[in-house]
């Protein structure tokens, strides 16, 4: 798998997130994948954990999409700048929220993401 290869992944990813497809979104996950907040605390674990936290964050973000102006690879590792609009707040108020985002990808599957904000 070169470079390209592994951005694709990723982007296609995002298509998937952007289109509410959550199978879409699943299917480039791992079995034992993981997702961690940028202090190295899991989010998520395994297919199942993820599925639950993109169904959330579809339900409570009705009209989410998220652009990415960057996106490069060293090895396996790819980091993607995210720009998500109406990103739905605890306090009910909609606004704009960027991310860093870390990806490992293995055998043609996101194995863990790592998210900065």
């Amino acid at each position: 798998m070169d470079a390209s290869d592994v951005v694709t992944i990723v982007k296609d990813q995002v298509d998937a997130y952007n289109t509410r497809d959550i199978d879409g979104v699943m299917r480039y996950y791992a079995d034992d994948a993981v997702i961690l907040d940028g202090f190295g605390a899991v989010i998520a674990e395994g297919r199942d954990g993820i599925r639950a936290v993109y169904e959330r964050v579809f339900t409570n973000n009705p009209e989410l999409h998220a652009d990415v102006p960057t996106a490069f690879s060293v090895g396996n590792w790819v980091a993607i700048h995210s720009i998500a609009a109406n990103w739905a707040m605890q306090d009910g108020s909609r606004q704009q929220m960027q991310w860093i985002e870390v990806y490992q990808v293995s055998n043609e599957k996101i194995k863990r993401v790592q998210l900065f904000r």
